[in-house]
């Protein structure tokens, strides 16, 4: 996510200049990891700023048991991911009474801080949880978190950012103000409807191998030019 508005259209009188709002500082990344379950259950959000250390006022408004991290890039490590794993997941596993004997699966995105993660997966493994990595380039369809809580998170971050930019004259988004925009966005974003049509639609529960269209498995087309326009414009020079 971004600390800045980016605004993609602006409606206006046609022949007219149209003027919009813009923060004038370099926008940073922030990451968040979610996780919720089937039946709608949220994990406790994990937010990453970009820094070294987490500034004093970092967790202003944080609900729900939020966890603040820093790091250099703004994007999760493996260290970072395996801490949260074991600080909120595993406690969230207990809390939701899923330590029970029986084996869970565990269903994420093929991200390296996740998959080449040998801590992260014993301690999966510790807690009967069965690790289920997407395949690469598949989540937009297979993730059910892509499919729709995402989708309306973003919709929401888009438009929250745009009133706060409205309202502070252009400001970016700082780190003590970060959860004044992204509460609104979570509770409108992870709910049990919304978790519970995100899993249908991918068909992961129910299971439902009919749930995506056997076009979405169609490979993509590289181009529609005609041969003979591309080779056409290949150098045929071969010397040196």
């Amino acid at each position: 996510m971004k600390n800045i508005h980016d605004a993609k259209r602006v409606v206006g009188i046609a022949g007219k200049h149209v003027y919009n709002i813009t923060a004038t500082e370099k926008g940073e990344t922030s990451t968040y990891l979610a996780g919720i379950s089937a039946v709608g259950k949220a994990v406790p959000p994990l937010i990453i700023h970009t820094g070294k250390t987490v500034g004093k006022n970092w967790k202003n408004g944080t609900p729900y048991n939020s966890v603040v991290r820093p790091s250099p890039s703004g994007w999760i490590t493996k260290e970072i991911f395996f801490e949260y794993s074991r600080h909120m997941f595993v406690k969230f596993l207990k809390d939701e009474g899923l330590v029970d004997g029986k084996p869970h699966v565990l269903m994420m995105d093929y991200h390296h801080a996740h998959t080449f993660n040998f801590d992260f997966l014993q301690l999966m493994k510790d807690n009967n949880v069965v690790v289920f990595a997407l395949p690469s380039h598949t989540s937009h369809i297979l993730q059910p978190l892509d499919v729709v809580p995402f989708a309306v998170l973003k919709s929401s971050w888009n438009e929250q950012m745009r009133l706060f930019t409205q309202k502070t004259g252009g400001q970016a988004l700082t780190k003590p103000h970060f959860f004044s925009v992204f509460n609104e966005c979570f509770k409108k974003a992870m709910t049990v409807e919304y978790a519970e049509a995100g899993f249908r639609r991918s068909g992961l529960f129910p299971v439902n191998p009919n749930a995506i269209p056997l076009s979405d498995y169609a490979p993509s087309k590289t181009t529609e030019r005609p041969l003979s326009a591309v080779t056409d414009t290949v150098d045929t020079d071969a010397s040196t």
